[in-house]
């Protein structure tokens, strides 16, 4: 048998580098950058930070698409709000790095971002106590708040941008342990101008020929890792069927194997969720 050497993934890192997006973010105003390259300043909302970290240049991407591509007005979006959680005698600081307020200034979303590098690493972490620890403080019971989101996004070798993000349902999950019961439900998508929704994405073979998605194959060893753990917290986590799942999870295994090999190109796979509408197709269904 040949031995075949995998090479690592190399990631482009644009750092202190323009995108087209930032230099049209200059261009209306949204943004500023100094001379240098080092400081960004968000105009409408008077706040300046440094523009050479990458989670700085995550925000900074998505702060333009938010106003030009999903329609939400500059003076509805916060950058960077602290709150204070937890009891009385003992509160900790939390930050928010993207709040979007609807037009009688109530919370609507609730972003948390990150690095590429360090999406997977803090990924339960951060979905736990930046976003649904924050977000009840922020809710106030009102009830206005509807979306947690967990977002990254970074340039290809190709210079093509790669987004990755988890949608939470707030009106359904108001908890952690609520989300992960149902068992992390993501949505998919951005919701659009206060709730009209870009219908998620179909995988199809070979879909960029044909301008959709196809499977990403960029995938880094802290992404497998995670999913690691949480199919083993799954599988071992007590009960007494787990040779049923194991079982059954070498059969999906498989069953994705046999759906990419078989599927003609420019067809979408079948082993992926479905949308009815703009919404997932019931469990049964899938």
């Amino acid at each position: 048998m040949s031995k075949i050497n995998y090479e690592p993934i190399k990631e482009k890192i644009k750092t202190g580098e323009k995108s087209s997006l930032i230099k049209f973010g200059e261009e209306k105003n949204y943004i500023s950058i100094s001379r240098d390259g080092s400081k960004i300043t968000y105009i409408p909302q008077g706040h300046t930070e440094k523009f050479l970290e990458p989670e700085e240049q995550v925000r900074a991407e998505l702060y333009i698409e938010l106003i030009e591509k999903y329609k939400y007005k500059p003076d509805k979006i916060e950058i960077e709000k602290y709150r204070k959680i937890g009891h009385p005698h003992k509160k900790t600081n939390i930050k928010m790095d993207i709040i979007v307020y609807d037009p009688e200034l109530n919370p609507f979303i609730l972003f948390e971002l990150k690095s590429r590098d360090e999406y997977e690493k803090y990924f339960e972490e951060s979905i736990r106590t930046q976003l649904f620890e924050p977000a009840a403080t922020e809710d106030k019971g009102k009830g206005t708040l509807k979306f947690l989101i967990y977002y990254t996004r970074w340039y290809d070798d190709d210079g093509k941008l790669q987004e990755k993000y988890e949608t939470i349902d707030y009106t359904k999950y108001k908890s952690f342990d609520e989300w992960e019961a149902a068992g992390r439900p993501n949505l998919r998508y951005i919701p659009k101008n206060y709730g009209i929704k870009d219908k998620p994405p179909i995988f199809i073979k070979g879909g960029e020929k044909y301008g959709e998605k196809d499977l990403r194959i960029d995938v880094k060893k802290e992404e497998l890792d995670r999913i690691a753990r949480d199919l083993h917290n799954i599988l071992w986590g007590g009960g007494k069927y787990q040779n049923e799942l194991f079982f059954n999870l070498i059969g999906m295994f498989l069953a994705k194997i046999y759906d990419e090999k078989t599927t003609p190109e420019g067809q979408p796979y079948q082993f992926q969720i479905f949308f009815e509408g703009l919404d997932q197709e019931p469990s049964q269904k899938i």
